[in-house]
Formats: structure tokens, sequence, C-alpha cells
């Protein structure tokens, strides 16, 4: 089932297992966006590679995945402002903290609570209902807790479906 040539990939990427499995954490930790954008520096690092062997494809792909992300890694870290000297610009140093901030702003997206999770599947529906015939936020709480026995406070609620039912182009 697991029949892969690690030498090959070991040899692709000039790196060690364990670097290799630094970089795949590095890459989980990453937002999503982050992790799409280095799926992309990989395929990039694929076609520019000229490695036609198709028998080979995950190695040689997981090995382009790799080196990318060790490259965004390079970039983003001080690292290659360590091997310039003391009268270097500060264009480097620039350039890492821009794409930290882009990093910080891409994982910004917080995953929704469990209890946000619920109410959206659950009651949309009857919120929604609720909204459209002008229920405020908290007589849509206390209906909830009196006729579902859900304690959901009306702060949640609106955090949970300002989102889903403002008209398109409001913020």
């Amino acid at each position: 089932m697991y029949d892969f040539d690690i030498e090959l990939v070991g040899s692709l990427t000039n790196t060690t297992a364990e670097i290799r499995g630094r970089m795949a954490r590095y890459w989980g930790r990453q937002a999503e966006l982050v992790q799409i954008e280095a799926i992309k520096f990989a395929f990039d690092l694929l076609r520019q590679s000229g490695i036609d062997r198709t028998d080979k494809l995950p190695e040689v792909f997981y090995s382009c995945l790799i080196r990318a992300l060790r490259k965004m890694r390079h970039l983003e870290t001080a690292q290659a402002i360590r091997k310039k000297t003391e009268g270097s610009d500060f264009r480097e140093l620039r350039k890492i903290s821009e794409i930290r901030i882009e990093r910080l702003r891409a994982s910004k997206k917080a995953k929704p609570s469990p209890k946000t999770s619920k109410l959206l599947f659950q009651y949309r529906e009857l919120i929604q209902r609720l909204r459209s015939e002008g229920c405020g936020w908290r007589r849509i709480s206390a209906y909830l807790w009196r006729y579902h026995r859900q304690k959901v406070s009306h702060q949640t609620l609106y955090k949970a479906f300002r989102a889903t039912l403002q008209p398109a182009g409001e913020n």
C-alpha cells in the first residue's frame, strides 16, 4: 500500500526525514490560503523540474512541496537576513514583514464554535423566519430557550447570523 521511493524524495529534496517532517508540520500550522499558495508554488517547481517520470509522480510532487515549503519558510524567517552583511539595505526586512502580515491576515478567520455550528445547522430556518417577522436577537434567544431548551445569548446569535442575514454589498 505504502510503496513509495523515500530515497528518491531524499535525493530530490536534499533533506532528511526529520526536516521533511518539520516542513509538513509547518504546512499544517499555516492558514488555508497559505497552504494553497504552497501547493501552487510546488506545482510551479514541478513544472520547472522537467521530471517526466509519471510512475514516481507522488514522490516528485511531495519533493517539490517540501522544497516550496523550505523556500517559503526561508523567506519568512530571518535566515535570509542573517546571511546579509551589516551594510545591506532593509528591503529584505520589509519583505519579510509584509509576508508575515499577509499570513496573519490569511489566518484571521477563526473556525466557528461548536455551539455556533449547531445553531447554523439546526435552527437557521427558524431564526431567519423569526428575524423576517421582526423579532430581535434577545427575543429569539428567549424563544430558543423556552421552546427548544437551547441556552444561547443574543450576542452569539447576532455574531453567528450577521454574515448570513446581511444583504449583498453590506459589511
